[in-house]
């Protein structure tokens, strides 16, 4: 008897250390996502290019999270060409795609099946700065940065 109350105590609290871990991470993802600036390195100056490039490369993580955790989107298919159909699927948030009209980022779509490192699935031009910058996400959920002139 005095086993089984043991047991249930420890698994109450295991339960409860889930619980408020899981509740930690929600709540430091959410503000992640909030700011928009959570992949910035702690060395590195908090500009619009680097929040531009930070928010892509987070936007297109959820991607990679989706396709690592599913084999089609809701509805059966296996491909995606469009960002409002990834918001209607709860796939993107709505501030993600406000994100990415604002910025006229280019969506070549994402295919579960094929989610290799020299699949673009965003792409976008930042000019706000004396070199203007070309910014990709892969499939693979890596992001690369290079001036306009030069195709990544």
């Amino acid at each position: 008897m005095h086993i089984r109350r043991t047991t249930r105590i420890v698994l109450v609290s295991l339960v409860i250390v889930v619980a408020v871990g899981a509740a930690c991470l929600w709540m430091s993802l959410t503000q992640i996502e909030k700011w928009g600036v959570g992949l910035l390195h702690p060395n590195s100056k908090d500009t619009p290019l680097m929040r531009a490039y930070s928010q892509l490369h987070m936007t297109c993580g959820k991607l990679r999270h989706y396709a690592d955790e599913h084999s089609t989107f809701p509805g059966g298919a296996s491909t995606n060409g469009s960002v409002d159909s990834l918001v209607s699927a709860g796939i993107l948030s709505a501030d993600d795609a406000t994100f990415l009209h604002d910025h006229q980022v280019e969506y070549h779509g994402l295919s579960l099946g094929r989610s290799a490192a020299d699949v673009p699935v965003f792409e976008m031009v930042f000019t706000n700065t004396k070199t203007p910058r070309r910014i990709v996400s892969y499939g693979d959920g890596h992001t690369v940065m290079s001036d306009l002139e030069t195709k990544p």
